[in-house]
């Protein structure tokens, strides 16, 4: 029975492996995925879609160290693996592998300086905490990605290494694309991407973007031969890390020219994360600042008010002190009038006396005369009747 392969479409006699959708793999595919995968990791529970994608960029390949603990749950406390050291133990007896003996360098710094004793001052816990983003793709170069660090082994010793932050990395060349990284004035990774010499966005780059399956990674090293050069400063010096692809390792390169690129995206999303917080930052200022200026304005409309309702206040009242004002001034005018009558009648009455003890009158034409100047008083409103009765009674000395 002929079969069909899932990733590349060859048709094959024998027995291939079926991955997830019951999808079928040529022996040729499955044996180059599952290596670039890692042993302990099942191709079967993958889709073909999934298996392009992985093959196009393998640094979005997953981690293997879930995988170990369904493999040997007596095994290394944190991935499982039985390939223990002897007598090597966590505080709480638990067994660490060498692998992650290794990449506990990425976390703590120490490396070998207490060879029996310095796993000795964690849990397994701890461990499984801190190496839980570790990724060791090949040779001796450990990337934790928790903890932004690099390690590089030096010599095949094990006394030699070089613990580095992400941003000591100052290039990455596989001979066809190149990525330069370097710090801006904000101190943030700046990151810039070539493509056989012609400068690129990194988000079009072939390595960055996988346009379709099997397009993430192009390679043009010399004499067929693939080349990772890594530009690299330490306390201040540059050094490279070079890895060369042999044959029978070829997907192990790739892993590791992937983790690069996963270093690359992870400094970039850094550099993002930043500027969106800034920008936000500056939006929140922004907004606290609209919202001051809404309330002053607010506060100066208040006032405005306050001073028109005062102005009214004013205005109102000194229209009523005017209105009482003339209201007096009538009143004081009658009142005034008033007593000059009586006045000018009570200095008559006086003028009348006088002359009738100064000069003899004859009493009747006297007593007349008077009454009838009380008589057009009273008519012209002068004085009051009680006033002319009164006078009347005086005069006619009743």
């Amino acid at each position: 029975m002929t079969n069909t392969c899932s990733i590349c479409n060859m048709r094959f006699n024998t027995a291939g492996v079926t991955i997830k959708g019951n999808a079928l793999l040529c022996p040729n595919c499955a044996k180059s995925i599952q290596r670039m995968l890692g042993d302990p990791v099942p191709i079967k529970d993958f889709t073909p879609s999934e298996l392009l994608i992985y093959l196009a960029d393998p640094s979005t390949c997953p981690s293997t160290t879930p995988y170990y603990k369904k493999i040997n749950d007596d095994g290394c406390c944190v991935c499982g693996r039985s390939d223990t050291f002897i007598d090597r133990y966590t505080r709480d007896r638990k067994p660490l592998c060498k692998d992650c003996v290794q990449n506990y360098v990425t976390v703590s710094g120490e490396y070998y300086l207490d060879p029996t004793g310095f796993s000795l001052k964690h849990d397994a816990a701890y461990f499984e905490e801190s190496l839980k983003d570790c990724v060791r793709p090949r040779h001796d170069i450990i990337f934790n990605f928790t903890t932004k660090k690099l390690f590089i082994m030096q010599t095949n010793s094990n006394t030699a290494y070089r613990l580095l932050n992400f941003t000591d990395v100052k290039c990455i060349d596989n001979g066809f694309q190149r990525y330069d990284i370097s710090l801006n004035e904000k101190n943030l990774p700046e990151i810039r991407t070539f493509i056989n010499g012609n400068e690129t966005a990194l988000d079009t780059s072939p390595a960055m973007t996988v346009l379709k399956p099997g397009s993430g990674f192009r390679y043009e090293g010399e004499k067929g031969r693939r080349s990772l050069k890594v530009k690299l400063i330490y306390k201040g010096e540059f050094f490279f890390y070079i890895i060369n692809d042999s044959t029978d390792l070829g997907h192990e390169f790739d892993k590791t020219f992937g983790t690069f690129l996963r270093l690359i995206r992870e400094l970039k999303a850094e550099t993002e994360r930043v500027l969106l917080e800034e920008q936000q930052e500056k939006e929140r200022q922004e907004e606290e600042r609209q919202r001051c200026l809404k309330f002053e304005e607010e506060q100066n409309a208040m006032r405005q008010m306050m001073l028109q309702e005062e102005e009214a206040r004013k205005k109102e009242a000194e229209e009523l002190q005017k209105e009482s004002s003339h209201a007096n001034s009538g009143i004081t005018h009658r009142l005034g009038g008033t007593m000059n009558a009586w006045g000018m009648m009570q200095q008559r009455s006086s003028m009348l006396n006088t002359s009738s003890n100064a000069v003899p009158q004859p009493s009747g034409n006297k007593e007349y005369d008077s009454l009838i100047e009380l008589r057009k008083l009273l008519d012209s409103g002068i004085i009051t009747e009680e006033e002319f009765t009164a006078k009347k009674k005086q005069i006619l000395g009743i």
